[in-house]
C-alpha cells in the first residue's frame, strides 16, 4: 500500500479495474487482486460492479492524509526490519550503551545513529519528521499539553533542543503569547520547519541548525526542553546531552523532558502499561535504548551533574506523556 501509493491511484469518486491498477503501478494484475482482496479484509477498500476497486471510509482516509501514510512508510521500511533484527543485535552485542549497536543498525547495515545516517539522506529525514507530526496529532500526544504542565509567568526564553519541525514551538507559542522560542535541530530540517511556523509566529519562533551534543549556544534560557530525545539514547548518551548544557545555564533554569514515564509494573492499566512498554521495546530496536521509570529519569539528572536538583514527574489530564523536570542550582 505504502510503496505503490495504492490509496492515491484508486479514484476519490467511482472505481478502478484491477488491470489498470496494475498498469499504474507496475504491478501484475494477479499479484495486485490478491493483495487488494486481502486488504479488503481489512475494511480496506471494497470491491464494487463485479470486481472492480473502490475505497472504504479507512482507505479513502490513507489517500487523503499523507501524513499518515509517511507514518505508514517509516512504520514499514524503518520500524518493521528493526524488529526483526532485534534479538541478533542483542546476541551480537550483550549490555552494550552504543545506539548503533541495534536491530535498526543490523536491518539497515548501518554502524552509526539512525539521526547521523537521515542527515545525509533528506527524503528519510522528511519522513521522518512528517512521521512525528502526525503521530503529534494524536490528542493524548499532542504536544500543547506541556502549557498545562507548568506555571510560564516570568518564563520569557525556551529552547526546544531536538524540536524538529516545530510542532512542540508553534504549539506553545500560540499558547503562550509572552514567549520566544529558538527550535534546534538537524540543518537538514530548516527548510521544513520553517514552512511549519505560520507568519504571525515567525517573529518568536526561530530555528537554529545545532548538533545537541556540542556546548549549548543559547545561553541563560529561562527553560530548555527535550520532547522525546532522551528514549532515543542509551544513557550513556543522555548524561553527555545534559552535560553540554551546563556552561549556558543560568541558576534556576529548568530542564524540561517530554517523554513516557514507564509505570510500576501493575500500578496502571494493562492497555496503559503495555502502550508505554512497546514503546521501550521498539527504542530497543532502533537505538539501543529505552522508556525510563521515574528512578531512572532522578538516577539520570544526578549522574549528569549533582547540580541538577530533580524536581519529580508531571502529569496533566488527558496527555499520555509525562513532564519530567529538573532546576539547575548553580555553581
Amino acid at each position: 500500500m505504502y510503496k505503490f501509493k495504492i490509496p492515491s491511484v484508486v479514484p476519490a469518486h467511482g472505481s478502478i479495474s484491477y488491470q489498470d491498477l496494475a498498469q499504474s503501478i507496475g504491478v501484475g494484475e494477479d499479484i495486485i487482486r490478491r493483495i487488494a482482496r486481502y486488504a479488503v479484509t481489512k475494511h480496506i477498500f471494497r470491491e464494487v460492479d463485479g470486481g472492480r476497486l473502490a475505497h472504504s471510509a479507512t482507505s479513502k482516509m490513507l489517500a487523503e492524509s499523507p501524513m499518515m501514510m509517511e507514518w505508514i512508510g517509516m512504520v514499514c521500511e524503518e520500524m518493521w526490519p528493526a524488529a526483526t533484527q532485534a534479538i541478533p543485535a542483542l546476541v551480537k552485542w550483550p549490555n552494550s550503551q552504543e545506539p548503533q549497536h541495534s536491530g535498526f543498525a543490523l536491518a539497515h547495515n548501518l554502524d552509526t545513529h539512525v539521526f547521523d545516517m537521515l542527515v545525509d539522506q533528506p527524503e528519510r529525514a522528511s519522513r521522518f519528521a512528517n512521521a512525528m507530526v502526525y503521530f503529534n496529532s494524536n490528542k493524548h500526544l499532542a504536544p500543547h499539553h506541556l502549557c498545562d504542565a507548568f506555571n510560564w509567568t516570568n518564563i520569557k526564553q525556551f529552547v526546544d533542543i531536538g524540536g524538529s519541525a516545530g510542532s512542540t514551538a508553534v504549539a506553545l507559542a500560540s499558547c503562550l503569547p509572552g514567549l520566544q522560542i529558538v527550535i534546534q535541530d538537524q540543518a537538514v530540517l530548516e527548510e521544513q520547519a520553517r514552512k511549519s511556523i505560520p507568519p504571525e509566529l515567525t517573529e518568536r519562533v526561530t530555528f537554529m541548525a545545532h548538533d545537541f551534543f556540542q556546548h549549548q549556544p543559547v545561553r541563560d534560557a529561562d527553560v530548555y526542553h527535550f520532547r522525546w530525545i532522551f528514549h532515543d539514547w542509551p544513557d550513556k548518551y543522555c548524561t553527555r546531552l545534559l552535560r553540554a548544557l551546563i556552561p549556558a545555564l543560568k541558576t534556576g533554569a529548568r530542564i524540561v523532558v517530554s517523554d513516557f514515564v514507564v509505570p510500576a509494573s501493575g500500578t496502571a492499566t494493562w492497555y496503559r502499561e503495555g502502550l508505554v512498554r512497546g514503546f521501550d521495546l521498539a527504542m530497543m530496536d532502533l537505538f539501543n535504548a529505552k522508556e525510563r521509570e521515574q528512578g531512572d529519569w532522578e538516577k539520570l539528572f544526578g549522574e549528569a551533574d549533582s547540580r541538577f536538583r530533580f524536581d519529580g514527574v508531571r502529569t496533566v489530564p488527558g496527555a499520555d506523556l509525562a513532564f519530567i523536570s529538573a532546576v539547575w542550582q548553580g555553581f
